[in-house]
């Protein structure tokens, strides 16, 4: 009869380590924070020439990014280097209109250089291009700037990693309380893969920041799932330390103690 249960009932709140507050929804808005000079140091790395193949040197010296751009529509450009090449440097105007419909898939002999040149130019609306890439080669600095809940996800994927545990933990230190919005949900969630992860998650962030940050962070979700925040913080607090204890012996205590 338990396999036909809701998990809800299987595994109420109130037996759960740490409550449940499902149904959260994390902020929907990408951001692209850039730190002061980073952008600039990022431009500075890139190649800044073209790399075209002689078809299209000879396009190019005709009819300028024009022309580069038709032969791009018409399916002429296949050489990755070239493709980069257009999205780096070609004009603005002509070229922004394109990258919504552009989904490269690098290999692992690609120049991921072009993820840096996109990010760089276009920010958020390369998103597309960078966060797909960036997550099937573990290839995470690229995204390092970016802050949404995909990418929130799988930087905490990303600290079960050995292979990419550093990517994630610079990620984390960069963004600090930032970040905490974008885990709140999955670490109150009722699927127990998103929650470890979104926990581990918030326990790295609280190393850095403290609890107390996070904890007043995760309040933007309401008092019940700021004091859920708290126990999964108390979870990796020294023995010697007094526990919160549950929500709403926390909650009650609060109440006792203002009046």
């Amino acid at each position: 009869m338990r396999d036909t249960l809701p998990p809800l009932l299987v595994t109420p709140p109130w037996e759960q380590k740490t409550p449940l507050v499902p149904g959260l929804r994390p902020p929907t808005e990408r951001v692209v924070d850039w730190e002061p000079g980073e952008r600039e140091e990022w431009q500075q790395r890139l190649p800044g020439r073209p790399y075209f193949t002689a078809a299209l040197r000879e396009i190019y010296r005709l009819e300028g990014w024009e022309g580069v751009v038709r032969a791009f529509l018409d399916g002429q450009i296949t050489h990755e280097p070239a493709l980069f090449s257009l999205f780096e440097l070609g004009p603005e105007e002509l070229v922004r209109p394109l990258l919504a419909d552009w989904h490269p898939t690098l290999s692992r002999t690609s120049d991921f250089s072009i993820l840096r040149a996109v990010a760089v130019r276009f920010g958020a609306d390369a998103h597309h291009v960078v966060f797909p890439n960036a997550k099937a080669h573990r290839s995470g600095w690229a995204l390092m700037p970016f802050l949404d809940v995909e990418v929130a996800r799988l930087m905490a994927a990303w600290l079960g990693m050995a292979s990419a545990r550093r990517q994630a933990g610079e990620w984390f230190a960069r963004h600090g309380l930032a970040a905490v919005p974008y885990l709140v949900p999955d670490a109150l969630d009722t699927r127990r893969t998103l929650r470890d992860k979104a926990a581990a998650a918030l326990l790295q962030i609280a190393s850095r920041n403290g609890d107390a940050g996070v904890v007043e962070t995760a309040r933007r979700y309401g008092d019940h799932a700021a004091c859920a925040v708290a126990q999964i913080l108390d979870s990796d607090a020294p023995a010697d330390r007094p526990r919160r204890g549950r929500c709403g012996e926390h909650r009650d205590h609060r109440r006792s103690t203002s009046g």
